[in-house]
C-alpha cells in the first residue's frame, strides 16, 4: 500500500522517501540501510503508531450521537404535519407547496389583518385543476361586533395572499366564524 500524504515527496534527512518507508513497514528490520537508519527507524515508529491508531478507529463502531433519535423523529413529525404537496401552477407542474405550509401563510394573514382570529384551516386542491384549491378557514371574532366587514376585509387579503404570494386560485372560501373572543381591552382568544 502506498502512502502518499503530499503531492510532493517527503525524504528523510538520510535520503529515504517515506513512501519507501510505509510500504517497507512490516520488513524494515530485514533492510540493509532500513533496519539500522535512526532516521528511518523513527518514521518507521510514526508510521507504526499510526497504522495501529487507525486500526482501532476503523475496529470501533462509530457510536450515534445521544441525540439522534430525538432529531429523526422531529423530521417524522414534521414530514408528517406536512400533510399533501399541492402542485403549483407551473409549466412542468414539478414545484409544490405542502399544505401545512400554506395552511400556515393563510393563518398568518388572519391573525395579522385586523381583529379575527384563525382557528383551523383545512385545504383540498380541485380534481384536475393543478393550483386551483378549496379552503375552509375557522375563524375567532370579537363579542359585541359586526363580523362582516372584517369577513371580507379577510377573504379579500387571503385571495390576494394566494394568488400574490403562493401562486394559487381559490375556487372555494369558506370562512367560518367558530367562536368569539371578550373584548375587554387586553384580551384576544389564542388559536
Amino acid at each position: 500500500m502506498a502512502m502518499s500524504i503530499a503531492s510532493d515527496p517527503v525524504i528523510l534527512p538520510c535520503g529515504t522517501d517515506l513512501d519507501q518507508v510505509w510500504t517497507r513497514l512490516d520488513r524494515i528490520a530485514a533492510e540493509t540501510h532500513m533496519g539500522h537508519c535512526p532516521h528511518c527507524q523513527v518514521a518507521a515508529g510514526s508510521l507504526r503508531t499510526l497504522r495501529q491508531a487507525t486500526g482501532q478507529l476503523i475496529a470501533q463502531p462509530p457510536a450515534p450521537p445521544p441525540d439522534l433519535t430525538g432529531r429523526i423523529m422531529a423530521v417524522v413529525r414534521a414530514e408528517l404535519r406536512r400533510g399533501r404537496n399541492l402542485p403549483l401552477p407551473t409549466r412542468s407542474h414539478t414545484a409544490t407547496i405542502s399544505e401545512y405550509a400554506l395552511a400556515a401563510v393563510l393563518r398568518y394573514v388572519t391573525d395579522h389583518g385586523g381583529e379575527l382570529v384563525a382557528r383551523g384551516c383545512k385545504i383540498a386542491p380541485v380534481p384536475d385543476r393543478p393550483g386551483h384549491l378549496r379552503v375552509r378557514l375557522g375563524v375567532t371574532v370579537p363579542y359585541g361586533s359586526d363580523p362582516a366587514p372584517a369577513l371580507a376585509r379577510l377573504r379579500q387579503r387571503i385571495l390576494r395572499a394566494a394568488d400574490a404570494h403562493v401562486g394559487l386560485t381559490l375556487d372555494v372560501l369558506d370562512i367560518v366564524v367558530e367562536d368569539v373572543y371578550p373584548t375587554t381591552p387586553g384580551q384576544r382568544a389564542d388559536r
